[in-house]
């Protein structure tokens, strides 16, 4: 339709021209009331606002004198957080004289690593103190 026609159309019922897909060939174009057409668009959006996950960074804690069962619950307890959508923040906290010797305790964090399939490294092992962190979230 002509847009001096469609423009005509739209003014003889006392409604707005709206156009809808700008970038179609041609251009797509609704005649209805702007004011209701505007309100109704901001509704969707706030719905699909509501609707979006956030991405959270939860923490999971581990001992340095953590034994072979110890791992295999927080690698299942890591991979549902995960199976979620949120990031993990694996600390390993390390404890009396072993906060002296932290790389002999990597192993356990890179054990841990491998048992989990599918994740992307956010920020690789790091020492800090008394603690060794690796932080994780799910591949996309």
């Amino acid at each position: 339709m002509n847009i001096r026609d469609a423009l005509e159309l739209a003014d003889s019922k006392n409604l707005d021209l709206v156009e809808v897909a700008p970038d179609a060939n041609p251009p797509v174009c609704k005649i209805v009331d702007y004011g209701k057409f505007k309100y109704e668009l901001i509704k969707k959006e706030k719905i699909a606002k509501k609707n979006q996950k956030k991405q959270e960074l939860k923490e999971v804690i581990i001992k340095n004198k953590i034994d072979k069962s110890g791992i295999n619950i927080k690698v299942q307890m890591i991979k549902r957080i995960l199976e979620e959508g949120d990031k993990v923040k694996i600390v390993l906290q390390l404890l009396g004289k072993s906060k002296f010797t932290p790389d002999k305790f990597k192993p356990i964090l890179q054990e841990i690593l491998e048992q989990l399939k599918d994740i992307k490294i956010e920020k690789d092992i790091t020492i800090e103190d008394k603690n060794i962190y690796v932080i994780i979230s799910p591949k996309n």
